[in-house]
């Protein structure tokens, strides 16, 4: 096998140290909004999987994502031993209570993580550029990517996305390396890289394409290491292995892994329609999900990185280079399938990162094909320096708008601001009337203190259907130290009700997000119409009501923070 030597001079060294010392301030710069707060609904799903294995429990029922759990279980298991060796605390229980009473830590210890493996994701793609093109479309490659916004944006927070683009970004170099014949694949290693992406999202099963792909490419259909060699199927075995042993509840949940399947084969007409008792069921899709991630990837890379891309793809399918053709296979059908998709509601613009590493290499190598084709009329320093020029200017777009979401999310959120405001302004044991689900506070639309009362009926409830949340908030009611209200929620997915009847059941006051009740055309292709006409009704009639009064809102506009518009309301 060739191998290719890797030296660095002094200019490489700096450049590639500026670019990754960029890109991890921009994925740590505001990264621990919101604590002790938690203000993103999806991260909790990592956190309590982690601590839930830890206490011993395993979650059967979230089969589909979540392998970046195993990542924080080993981290918290670290940051166990450090507390127990230091006296904080004396055991497991103590332990539960300390994450109880403030789980700052824990989310900082998995924000931290997950900046440093959107970091990682930059490094590996200049490495792997290096390797395929050159130096300078290595570099090229990773400032491209360094600013990505929404790499950037999701790389601050504890979900799953950014581990799955670097996994899944790596199965496929691991890919390129062996049929370039550099780097054989060994199977010890690429089955756990392949695994862990695909236990992240299903949707990463897709790099087995370009695999497959490479296999065909190295010994065709019968030839040594071919498609149909047992050798090629060592590392795809145990990449399934290495899956079903981390993820039992795919085999517990058959049933659902069915459903999944045809769902995603269009035997159903959407996917509400697969899924029993949604209330999303019979929701239509109203969104071009075609121009939908298209403008995703617009925001992420900008206009000049992406055109850019288009001509490498060009450039690259000319030359029938096979990192090319091999990246190209898993990015092309995992745009298919997110433009493809029928569920009317779960499409997001971050959904496109995985794809975003890929990109960037392609975008890289068409600046040095540009390049190139000036070289006969340029010295080398000049074209060098014009190089970096133009590869400055395409992440100008990407950068500031990066930038403008680290700032907003590094001010205090609208969100923090009203519970400050509540809890100085309107006595404990108030009701309260929100939107959101009592069980989740970061799915609340401000997460206000629930009373004793309230939280053990939900207990009750909970014991039924969640053991797991059950004792979480058992936990919280011995470590209750914030003022309690009476609250009355709404979930996202129900009608409101007259605000005459609130009024009857005792509401003295009402949180509302006002983007909620006045909707945008987002939300409207995404909510069913009577739940859209409910809020409407009952913001005309708050509006309209000499009674109600408008305590006070908090504009993120104002400061240029998050959290959304938020009104307090009096109900006299």
């Amino acid at each position: 096998m060739r191998r290719a030597g890797l030296r660095l001079d002094r200019v490489e060294i700096t450049a590639l140290s500026l670019v990754l010392l960029v890109a991890l301030v921009l994925r740590l710069w505001g990264a621990f909004f919101g604590l002790p707060h938690i203000y993103h609904p999806d991260e909790g799903f990592e956190v309590f999987r982690a601590l839930r294995l830890g206490m011993g429990g395993f979650d059967f029922e979230r089969w589909a994502k979540g392998g970046y759990y195993l990542l924080l279980f080993v981290e918290y298991g670290f940051y166990f031993v450090v507390l127990a060796a230091t006296g904080a605390i004396s055991g497991v229980s103590d332990f539960a209570l300390h994450f109880v009473a403030d789980p700052s830590p824990f989310w900082k210890i998995g924000r931290v993580t997950t900046a440093l493996l959107g970091t990682a994701t930059v490094f590996v793609l200049w490495w792997h550029g290096r390797t395929v093109a050159g130096v300078w479309t290595g570099l090229a490659a990773a400032l491209l990517l360094m600013p990505a916004y929404h790499h950037v944006a999701s790389s601050h927070y504890i979900a799953v996305d950014v581990p799955m683009a670097l996994f899944a970004f790596l199965a496929v170099v691991m890919v390129v390396e062996d049929v370039e014949g550099r780097r054989k694949i060994k199977p010890y290693l690429f089955a756990p890289v392949a695994a862990f992406a695909v236990l992240c999202k299903i949707p990463a099963a897709l790099l087995f394409i370009p695999y497959f792909l490479g296999c065909a490419m190295r010994g065709g259909l019968r030839g040594p290491r071919g498609l149909l060699s047992v050798e090629s199927w060592i590392p795809v075995v145990g990449a399934g292995v290495v899956y079903v042993l981390f993820n039992p509840g795919v085999v517990v949940r058959l049933d659902e892994v069915y459903s999944l399947l045809i769902i995603a084969l269009g035997l159903v007409p959407s996917a509400e329609a697969g899924r029993e008792g949604s209330p999303y069921a019979g929701l239509e899709l109203g969104t071009n999900l075609w121009a939908y991630y298209s403008r995703a990837l617009l925001k992420s890379l900008g206009i000049m990185s992406l055109g850019l891309a288009f001509l490498g793809i060009g450039i690259g399918l000319a030359r029938r280079s096979r990192p090319v053709l091999l990246h190209l296979s898993f990015i092309l059908p995992f745009f298919l399938a997110l433009a493809g998709s029928s569920s009317a509601h779960l499409y997001y613009s971050r959904y496109v990162i995985p794809i975003l590493p890929g990109l960037a290499l392609f975008a890289a190598i068409g600046l040095a094909a540009g390049i190139g084709w000036l070289r006969p009329w340029l010295r080398p320093p000049i074209a060098a320096a014009l190089a970096a020029v133009l590869a400055l200017v395409a992440v100008v777009q990407p950068a500031w708008t990066a930038i403008r979401f680290d700032l907003a999310l590094a001010r205090v959120d609208t969100r923090t601001r009203t519970v400050d405001w509540i809890e100085a302004n309107v006595a404990p044991g108030s009701t309260i009337l929100l939107e959101g689900f009592p069980e989740l506070e970061s799915a609340l639309s401000v997460p206000l203190q629930n009373t004793p009362d309230n939280i053990r009926a939900m207990i009750a409830r909970l014991k039924k259907t969640d053991p797991g949340k059950a004792a979480y908030w058992e936990l919280r009611l011995k470590v209750g130290n914030r003022p309690a209200y009476d609250l009355l929620t709404v979930r996202h997915f129900e009608p409101w009700g007259a605000l005459a009847d609130y009024r009857a059941r005792g509401v003295a006051y009402a949180v509302l997000r006002r983007d909620r009740f006045v909707p945008t055309e987002a939300m409207r292709v995404k909510m069913k119409q009577q739940w859209l006409e409910s809020r409407e009704t009952f913001y005309r009639d708050i509006l309209a009501d000499g009674r109600a009064e408008l305590l006070v809102a908090f504009d993120p506009e104002e400061t240029g923070s998050r959290g959304g518009h938020l009104e307090i309301w009096q109900l006299k």
